[in-house]
């Protein structure tokens, strides 16, 4: 403040009157509009303060819903479309309302998959009906009646995985290995879900390298 003063003096001074009358009246614009946001951002605070409490947190709370950081489980989710394919209905919808949220996909009312946009989601959802068609239970027993093309599992979430011939084998070979207890949870585990089966056999890949199952 006593910079600019100092300056504004100086060019009363010594400048032109046309150059001092600018930088004033640039100033004095300036200081103006600062008064004036600042006198704005305190009636929008003195309003928030004198709104109920509970007004207070309805608010919060609906601007809450629209924060996809705050919704760590992703369930406020948005319909995109719906169309069938080979006697499935599947529904895209999307996980909060940024351009780049992901997709999930349902396919009879059951969410299936979550993908990187309704493009995707679209077109890899229709292949995994089409696995389906062709999978077997992801158990053991499946395991024992592969072929040499290999087969395809599905897990009790409803995913499935395409596992080649030796990809079978090294799964039973680890289930061979185990003793009855640990061959319980492999089945169980081998059984829920694609993710889980994947993680289990790679564990236990990197122990039959050691020679520790």
């Amino acid at each position: 403040m006593k910079e600019e003063a100092r300056n504004a003096i100086d060019l009363i001074l010594t400048a032109p009157d046309s150059v001092a009358k600018g930088y004033l009246t640039s100033m004095l614009a300036s200081k103006t509009i600062s008064s004036i946001n600042e006198r704005c951002k305190n009636i929008v605070e003195e309003k928030e303060e004198d709104r109920p409490k509970e007004e207070k947190e309805e608010a919060s709370k609906e601007g809450d819903k629209e924060d996809i950081a705050l919704d760590p489980e992703m369930t406020k989710e948005y319909y995109l479309k719906s169309f069938e394919y080979k006697g499935k209905v599947i529904t895209l919808k999307k996980l909060g309302m940024g351009a780049s949220a992901p997709v999930s996909a349902y396919v009879d009312d059951k969410r299936t998959e979550i993908f990187l946009s309704a493009e995707q989601a679209e077109r890899e959802i229709k292949k995994i009906i089409d696995l389906k068609e062709k999978s077997k239970p992801a158990t053991v027993e499946s395991l024992t009646l592969t072929g040499k093309d290999g087969l395809i599992v599905e897990h009790d979430d409803g995913s499935v995985t395409n596992m080649t011939f030796e990809d079978t084998k090294m799964a039973l070979e680890i289930h061979k290995r185990l003793n009855n207890t640990n061959k319980e949870k492999f089945e169980k585990t081998f059984a829920s879900s694609n993710e889980k089966a994947q993680q289990m056999i790679q564990y236990f890949q990197e122990r039959l390298k050691r020679d520790l199952v």
